[in-house]
């Protein structure tokens, strides 16, 4: 048990992809799409402000020296798994409990959430690592 303590907090987000599983898991378990959409929605916008707030302070952090490619790949990530999110929702509450439709919709919806989440923490860490390579 120890280890895994230690290994959750090698890394920052590693504890945030298990909560975001486990909260899945648990939607899974529960297997109501109304309560899946009610709670998968502020979860989404949730994860989604949190990726915005981190783009929007690396874009400005970097300022004039972003090029077109540099944009691309720092709100591209975010916004196709934030999309998949949605769309992943929107499979689930749209279908019957436990059809293959809402399992697969489930999944999607849980890696998407937590791809949404990595892709803003990438900023946080890349922000540290410049700011002890200038020290």
């Amino acid at each position: 048990m120890d280890s895994l303590f230690h290994w959750l907090a090698g890394k920052p987000y590693r504890a945030t992809i298990l909560n975001v599983f486990m909260l899945t898991a648990l939607l899974v378990v529960i297997a109501s799409p109304a309560l899946f959409r009610v709670v998968g929605l502020p979860v989404l916008l949730l994860a989604a402000a949190h990726f915005v707030w981190r783009a929007l302070h690396a874009t400005r952090q970097r300022g004039v020296r972003r090029n077109l490619y540099g944009l691309l790949l720092t709100w591209l990530p975010g916004l196709l798994a934030g999309a998949m999110a949605f769309g992943a929702l929107h499979l689930v509450a749209g279908v019957v409990a436990l059809d293959w439709r809402f399992l697969l919709g489930a999944l999607l919806f849980g890696c998407e959430i937590a791809l949404l989440l990595l892709a803003a923490d990438g900023f946080a860490e890349a922000g540290a690592a410049n700011r002890a390579a200038a020290e």
